[in-house]
């Protein structure tokens, strides 16, 4: 499902819901996958770039199955769709809150 969320600012982002179960078990792994061959330096070029190669599969396959800009249906976003505010204080370390409006587009 995708929605439309707008700020007090007058920002507005598109973003499409997603299982937390998808983030987890398929978005968090791939990146981690992604970040480690992309730290990965060795002299042999065609080493290199077959991790290059793997990467760009990877980041490919993201992208087609996550288009979109997304959040989870256990984040503050999703939170915020009752509330009408988003709460960031427990990821920060002081109160911290916006004021938006969320609707289903």
């Amino acid at each position: 499902m995708m929605y439309r969320i707008t700020y007090d600012n007058g920002i507005t982002q598109k973003k499409e819901l997603i299982p937390h179960f998808d983030y987890k078990t398929r978005i968090a792994p791939d990146n981690y996958i992604i970040a480690t061959l992309s730290a990965i330096k060795v002299s042999d070029r065609v080493l290199m770039d077959k991790y290059k190669a793997q990467v760009s599969a990877i980041k490919g396959a993201l992208n087609r199955d996550y288009p979109n800009e997304w959040f989870t249906d256990q984040s503050p976003i999703f939170n915020a769709i009752e509330t009408g505010v988003i709460d960031l204080s427990y990821h920060m370390s002081e109160q911290y809150k916006f004021n938006c409006k969320i609707e289903k587009i």
